[in-house]
């Protein structure tokens, strides 16, 4: 007999040999607890091969429940140390903005400042540099001003600085406000001494026209412009050709003797009594030069290298009686030659012509710019000062017909002449030898401008050769090429059309072949 006892949840089995049954039960028993036991082995090998460790984990897993309630919160930890302070922070006072920060010369505005940890007040002040007259400062808060400004049309162009004063502490807001011009000038030309600029002058001001009230037609009469006037300094004239409300063209005459800078101009709009003010204190920037020598009785070409260009030139003239003749000649464009005599200046200008002839009597220096008015450039223009010696007359105490002419030899220069009224005429005889057959016999009236003057010619045949048109006050009159020999005849006399000006009877006058 045998016994084996095993327990498996809280049960015991027995067995023993009496009162069972018979063998079959018995081996499938024993093979039963045979497996068991087997079963429990390799329990035990699994624990030695893989540790505690692994059978404690796999028992977790099957038998885990859910996360419990959150505990208390434990106390506060002590307070962090204080940083240091960001670069760039500023506590002190400053002018912080300044709006419009622009303004136009001769314009009244408001500007308004803002401050930043300011205290302004009643007692604050502000200051925009010289030629900007403060009329108001209004306090809209302690870090806020509202002025109200006046700029002179003579303050300077520019950035300038702005200062808030309130007692002993002065704010300064550098280059914190712009002047600028309410006109800008556009030139074409040389902006030089000695020359002719075409200029336009545009109105940046747009709340404020220019008034362009104009009498004539433009054809019959000129245009003239009675509410526009452009200042300038000595030695620039400016002539208004046209006028719209933001812009006018204007001819620039600027003398040999200019000064050179940086020069004001200035336009006037308006009626008189009601004109407003667009200046600009350095509109006009005139460049230095000096003339190009002519020779006496040689020519000298110039390039016309840009459109509207001006060539500023002079010719040493020797004492005594002289007749002058310069002349200008281009295979291309169209230049002419403003005669300004020995001044330098076009207040003078004795005319405006591819040739001009006048007087001189002593030694001294005279003055031309070459200008093509077409805009034709690229080109050379040749430029002829002639000297010619000449023979003074008077007028004689009568020449008023062919049979008492005063003789004039050529060249020749009447000097000190007069008409008394507008029947008298002065007769003056010419002798063309048989080598100038073919020249021309030019003539011109000079002197006082408003004696009007007329010329005719006749030939030894006492045929009318040519006549004047009397269209000026001085005229000149070139004949065609002389055909004969001889005496021929040159009557000075008043228009015909206009007859002469009261108190405007003398005159002067020269003639020589060419």
């Amino acid at each position: 007999m045998w016994l084996l006892s095993h327990t498996r949840a809280g049960m015991s089995l027995h067995l023993s040999g009496g009162g069972w049954p018979s063998a079959p039960f018995m081996l499938a028993a024993e093979r039963t607890i045979r497996a068991w036991v087997t079963a429990a082995n390799e329990v035990k090998h699994m624990i030695r091969k893989f540790g505690l460790g692994l059978v404690a984990l796999m028992l977790a897993a099957g038998c885990s429940g859910s996360d419990g309630a959150n505990g208390k919160n434990g106390a506060d930890g002590e307070n962090g140390t204080d940083g240091t302070d960001g670069t760039g922070f500023e506590t002190s006072a400053s002018v912080s903005g300044v709006f419009p920060g622009f303004a136009l010369l001769g314009a009244s505005t408001e500007v308004t400042l803002s401050g930043f940890a300011t205290n302004w007040d009643d007692t604050t002040t502000v200051s925009f540099g010289d030629g900007v007259t403060v009329d108001s400062v209004r306090v809209a808060s302690p870090t806020a001003l509202i002025a109200t400004v006046s700029i002179a049309g003579t303050a300077s162009i520019g950035l300038r600085d702005v200062t808030v004063t309130t007692g002993d502490e002065a704010l300064t807001y550098a280059q914190g406000f712009n002047l600028g011009s309410p006109i800008a000038v556009v030139t074409r030309g040389t902006m030089a001494q000695g020359s002719i600029v075409l200029a336009t002058i545009k109105n940046m001001d747009s709340s404020r026209p220019f008034d362009d009230t104009s009498t004539g037609d433009g054809l019959f009469t000129p245009l003239e412009y009675t509410n526009l006037a452009v200042t300038t300094p000595a030695g620039v004239n400016a002539q208004v050709s046209s006028v719209t409300p933001f812009s006018a063209e204007v001819t620039l005459l600027i003398d040999g003797d200019a000064t050179a800078g940086a020069n004001a101009i200035e336009v006037l709009s308006g009626p008189d009594g009601a004109q407003e003010s667009f200046p600009n204190p350095e509109g006009l920037d005139i460049e230095a030069r000096t003339p190009t020598a002519l020779t006496p009785n040689d020519t000298t070409d110039v390039t016309i290298a840009d459109a509207f260009a001006s060539h500023y030139v002079s010719v040493d003239v020797p004492a005594g009686l002289k007749i002058l003749d310069f002349s200008t000649t281009a295979g291309a464009g169209d230049p002419a030659l403003a005669a300004l005599g020995g001044s330098q200046k076009f207040a003078d200008l004795l005319g405006f012509d591819p040739s001009f002839f006048g007087v001189s009597e002593a030694a001294s220096t005279w003055y031309g710019v070459v200008w093509d008015n077409t805009g034709e450039s690229g080109y050379t223009a040749s430029i002829t000062a002639n000297a010619y010696d000449a023979t003074g007359v008077a007028e004689g105490a009568s020449n008023g017909d062919k049979a008492s002419a005063t003789a004039l030899a050529l060249p020749g220069v009447v000097q000190a002449a007069s008409l008394t009224d507008d029947l008298d005429v002065d007769w003056f005889a010419v002798t063309v030898a048989a080598g100038d057959v073919g020249k021309s016999l030019y003539l011109k009236t000079y002197g006082d401008p408003l004696t009007d003057t007329a010329f005719r010619v006749y030939d030894p045949s006492d045929a009318l050769v040519a006549d004047s048109d009397s269209l000026d006050y001085q005229e000149t009159l070139v004949t065609s090429a002389l055909t004969d020999a001889g005496t021929y005849y040159v009557v000075i006399e008043p228009s015909p059309t206009y007859g002469l000006e009261p108190g405007h009877n003398d005159y002067e006058a020269l003639a020589f072949l060419k």
